[in-house]
């Protein structure tokens, strides 16, 4: 059996490369004897999205930072992440489909990411329809697994939902991660249809490997004796007002990518197992990211994330429905507090770390993955 991973692979983003590398891995032990491969498929405009977003800087410190950052993640690419022979880098829609079903997969998953964002501007992938939501006229068996639409702007007109309706219907299954999506994809089909699985993102199963992080914590000036803050926002007033909070009280203040107010900023320095990893060295984290949040959990280390997007304002975010199902909302940060300090100190000093069940939150989001994979198994 052939089987194909569509997803946002070619990203900065440590935790898109987990999310991708952790698929993978999920896969290969349930078919231990088949082909499994990544598209290398990605949409230029996504491409030069990701280059801008990057490396546009306002000093020379950050630019060489973010340089390396790209350089680390290509080496975890190409090294990690097993590619389909040929790649495609195009908007073209029906060239897209075309070079997909050459590749001849039996079966195709699509996610786990924003795979199924929907956004005529400033999206990773092409306004729809784009190849991401898997045209019906593919010869494969097709599989959502984990996909979401989280920050969507849903404009669509008749002829854009007819087509998502139809490719969404040519599904065998569709593994959604968050409430917001799997609300969208109802509507769009005009059912509650019974294929729809809530599932969570593929990285609560990864087994974080020891990278000798704190070798390179402590190369860098770190004292790993001395409490420590990470802080991965990207608002510098409230970042400079959390930080000269935590200084105060004798926190080093460490970004696991770059924030103007950290002490050690380490985009660039580690690679994305080490991000993975680092987070354990963490006395508490601050954070606007859905999977900085989950490695907080998966290191059993206490955090406060943050819906800081204005996306945000109308809709539920995926981080929302990550901590509603591990029962950890009070660890949540809702968009119209975001930028309130007053209230994210209030609520840091609330949090019980001896309250916290990870293993609890880890274990039934791994039952659920579990169980979505045994009715894979049914459909291949």
């Amino acid at each position: 059996m052939k089987i194909g991973i569509l997803t946002f692979h070619r990203v900065v983003n440590h935790g898109s490369l987990l999310q991708a590398y952790a698929t993978c891995e999920l896969l290969k032990q349930r078919y231990p004897k088949a082909d499994i491969e990544i598209i290398d498929y990605s949409p230029i405009k996504g491409l030069i999205k990701e280059f801008r977003s990057t490396i546009i800087t306002r000093n020379f410190r950050n630019l060489s930072l973010s340089l390396s950052r790209i350089h680390k993640m290509n080496n975890f690419i190409n090294n990690y992440l097993p590619l389909s022979p040929k790649k495609l880098w195009s908007n073209n829609y029906n060239k897209s489909v075309s070079f997909i079903n050459r590749l001849n997969y039996d079966v195709i998953f699509v996610g786990s990411d924003v795979v199924f964002e929907i956004k005529n501007k400033h999206g990773y992938a092409p306004p729809i329809p784009n190849i991401y939501w898997l045209s019906e006229k593919i010869n494969a068996k097709k599989i959502a697994f984990a996909a979401s639409s989280d920050k969507s702007n849903v404009q669509l007109n008749d002829t854009q939902c007819e087509i998502l309706k139809k490719s969404l219907n040519s599904f065998s299954l569709l593994g959604l991660r968050d409430n917001y999506t799997e609300s969208l994809i109802t509507n769009i089909l005009g059912k509650k249809d019974e294929k729809i699985i809530r599932i969570p993102d593929p990285t609560f199963s990864l087994e974080i490997k020891k990278t000798n992080i704190d070798k390179k914590l402590i190369k860098i000036g770190v004292n790993l004796k001395k409490p420590i803050l990470g802080l991965h926002l990207p608002n510098n007033i409230l970042s400079n007002k959390i930080s000269s909070h935590f200084k105060e009280k004798g926190y080093q203040i460490i970004s696991p990518i770059f924030n103007q107010n950290a002490d050690f900023n380490l985009g660039g320095i580690i690679n994305s197992f080490e991000w993975a990893e680092v987070y354990k060295y963490f006395d508490f984290t601050i954070t606007n990211r859905f999977h900085g949040t989950i490695f907080c959990i998966k290191n059993k280390v206490n955090f406060l994330s943050i819906n800081d997007s204005k996306a945000y304002e109308n809709q539920e975010s995926k981080k929302t429905s990550l901590l509603k199902e591990c029962e950890l909302l009070d660890h949540l940060v809702k968009h119209k507090f975001s930028d309130n300090f007053d209230n994210i100190i209030s609520r840091i000093s609330e949090l019980n770390i001896n309250k916290i069940n990870f293993e609890n939150c880890i274990k039934k989001e791994n039952l659920k993955l579990d169980k979505f994979l045994k009715q894979v198994k049914k459909i291949c």
